[in-house]
């Protein structure tokens, strides 16, 4: 009796990313996903082939596959980044997603292929609900303004204030982070000594930075918020003052 077995059938090209992070952005340095590739018989069995990952545009976003990596079950993967392919235009964006074609091979022949889009994120920006805030002098008053990174990916961004720009000395500023991409600045009056002055209020700005998992972005990410502290009482306008004395024009009736 003569046994020939015959060679597994295949089933369909199987893929998905790692930790199914199917977005990354050409913004900030080293962002990156892996995208993984099996091909199984029809009993569910990992079958060996030999594999071709290629970008459908290749003068797009998205930077050549990484070399192919055999992960575990089966599985082969290749690391994917994203860059502008025109770094010297500040203002371009990226398409909503570019595709990465797949191609498995066993014996020479191709099996299947299956087409991938891997999501492109637009340029990151940092918003906040108000971007000026009032208090009133001698009441140490406080205000709270939330914080939101946009278009950060799924990455836990740095949400600090700039020390340096920022001078604090009619209000002081602090920063609680609430989860990956939002955060609460809070802003409490200083108790000012220092000479009267005939102004209504007095101003200075706080300026808020964001800064991804890797510190690298490729232009400043930044947002400001005007702080005003405002002055109670009354305040006679200088308008008419000459030689120490207040002229007020008085309407002549029957002119």
């Amino acid at each position: 009796i003569t046994v020939i077995f015959g060679k597994p059938t295949t089933g369909p090209i199987k893929t998905q990313f790692e930790n199914d992070k199917n977005k990354i952005s050409p913004f900030i340095a080293n962002d990156r996903t892996v995208l993984m590739a099996r091909v199984e018989s029809e009993d569910g069995e990992p079958l060996v082939a030999l594999w071709t990952f290629k970008l459908a545009n290749s003068k797009g976003w998205l930077d050549e596959p990484s070399s192919q990596t055999v992960y575990g079950e089966g599985w082969t993967a290749v690391a994917l980044q994203a860059t502008s392919p025109d770094p010297n235009n500040e203002n371009a964006e990226p398409p909503a997603s570019e595709d990465v074609l797949i191609t498995a091979e066993i014996d020479g022949k191709t099996i299947g292929n299956v087409t991938v889009p891997v999501i492109l994120l637009p340029r990151p920006k940092i918003e906040a609900d108000r971007y000026q805030v009032s208090l009133v002098k001698g009441t140490k008053g406080n205000a709270s303004v939330n914080i939101q990174i946009i278009d950060g990916g799924e990455e836990s961004w740095d949400i600090i204030i700039d020390e340096e720009r920022s001078p604090q000395k009619l209000a002081s500023a602090s920063i609680k982070k609430i989860d990956n991409t939002n955060a609460e600045l809070t802003i409490t009056e200083l108790e000012v000594s220092g000479e009267r002055t005939d102004d209504t209020y007095e101003s200075e700005k706080i300026v808020i930075r964001g800064m991804p998992p890797s510190g690298i972005l490729n232009f400043p990410l930044e947002c400001h918020i005007q702080v005003i502290i405002q002055k109670e009482g009354l305040f006679i306008n200088k308008t008419g003052q000459r030689d120490g004395m207040y002229y007020v024009p008085v309407p002549i009736v029957g002119e």
